[in-house]
């Protein structure tokens, strides 16, 4: 919420901050999805980095070492890599991502761009011999109330 930095909740995120994302109640997850600022609370998560053994995976320590400013595998490492300084960064307040990745798809892309694609990313995970994978996109709005732009109230819509 602070920073705008993107933190999933997927074992990646949690093993930086030596939590067990598997004791979190799903609830939290879906709190901090709904927390859009101003309307709800945001969720607060505590950062233990430094009080576990955790050990970067390789492709963020490599894409950290080799600097390269217009990779997507340094960014999407940069910015894990600020929750590993729990001085710095003690506490987590998540809030909705729909503001700033409203189809909530920047999340996996950049897992994807920086593995060096979707093969090697499916293949960390165990996953081999998928030949295809559909995103599904949804949109949920409504049909738009044109008379709210011609009526005094918005009640009477």
């Amino acid at each position: 919420m602070n920073d705008g930095i993107y933190f999933g909740f997927t074992p990646y995120y949690f093993a930086a901050i030596c939590s067990d994302l598997n004791a979190l109640p799903i609830s939290r997850a879906v709190a901090a999805s709904a927390a859009f600022p101003g309307a709800f609370s945001s969720v607060t998560l505590k950062n233990y980095a430094e009080s576990c053994d955790y050990q970067p995976p390789l492709w963020m320590t490599e894409a950290i070492e080799r600097r390269d400013t217009t990779s997507c595998a340094f960014h999407a490492a940069s910015h894990l890599f600020t929750y590993l300084d729990s001085k710095k960064k003690a506490y987590i307040h998540l809030v909705d991502g729909g503001v700033s990745d409203n189809l909530a798809l920047r999340a996996p892309m950049k897992v994807i761009t920086a593995r060096g694609g979707l093969r090697g990313t499916l293949q960390d995970f165990g996953l081999r011999g998928i030949r295809r994978v559909a995103f599904i996109i949804v949109n949920a709005e409504r049909q738009k109330r044109f008379r709210l732009m011609v009526t005094r109230s918005v009640d009477s819509c």
